[in-house]
Order: structure tokens, then sequence, then C-alpha cells
């Protein structure tokens, strides 16, 4: 019987234990009443439904087109060499009754370009450019009027 008072007060320390840890669990809210519930409900402010996500599909891009008038005076405001180009021929090859560019072949007019213009250190980069602006400026989308408006040469 000497077993018995011994496990007595170990069965008494635990049943402290287990209330003292109720009430903390209740302070807690472990254990929660269908009162605390309504209590807490009443209290909680309810957010309001979310709404879907609702994004206009991306419209297709329509491809711009500049007018090979535009692309020439863009070109005259970044690189001098075709200002340069652009000048001669304004000078040279444009026609003020018909406002357009009369322009020789080719290679007359990238020789024409090479010998008024450039150096020998940029004689074959104004003689590819000569090319391209020749066939640039004798399309006949071009608007010579507009460039020799818009070109301050």
């Amino acid at each position: 019987m000497a077993n018995k008072p011994g496990k007595v007060a170990a069965t008494g320390a635990a049943a402290v234990v287990a209330v003292a840890g109720g009430a903390v669990a209740h302070s807690a809210g472990a254990f929660r009443s269908a009162a605390d519930d309504s209590v807490r409900a009443a209290t909680r402010v309810h957010k309001p439904p979310e709404l879907p996500d609702i994004r206009v599909p991306p419209q297709p891009e329509i491809p711009v087109v500049a007018s090979p008038t535009d692309d020439v005076l863009r070109q005259t405001e970044t690189d001098d060499y075709t200002l340069d180009i652009v000048c001669f021929a304004y000078g040279n090859f444009y026609d003020s009754d018909t406002g357009s560019f009369v322009l020789p072949s080719s290679s007359e007019f990238a020789g024409s370009v090479i010998e008024t213009l450039a150096t020998s250190g940029t004689a074959s980069y104004y003689r590819e450019k000569a090319y391209a602006l020749r066939d640039e400026l004798s399309d006949p989308a071009v608007d010579a009027a507009t460039i020799a408006e818009e070109v301050v040469c």
C-alpha cells in the first residue's frame, strides 16, 4: 500500500496541470463555444466578395508603315552623310516644276556624290549611302517637295 499514496499525488498533480492547461487553451481560443462564435461573427467586419479579374484582351498591333518620304527625312535627322547627299541631290537634281528628283543612274549619281562630297576616308561610305539613297529618292512614292521643305541644307 505504500505505492498508493504516491500514485494519488501524481494523479492529483496531473489533474491540476490539465485544468490549468485548459484555462490557457480556452483563453487562447482552442476551446470555443457556439456563443463565442456568434459574438465573434457579430463583430467581424465582412469584406465584400472580390470581383473577378476582367482584363481586356490585348489588341493586335497594326503595323505602321512609314512612307518613303518620312524614312528619308528620319535618316537626314540622324546621319550627317545622308543629309549631305540629300542636299546634294536637291541642289543638283531637283526639278521644281515637277516637284521630284530627276536622278541619273546609280553609278553616275554615286560617282558625282563621291567627287563632290567625299574625302579619301569617307569615299566608300558615301558610295554605299549614295546607292541606297538614289533608290529611295527615285521612288515615285517619295514626295521630293516635302523633303525640299523639311531638310535644311
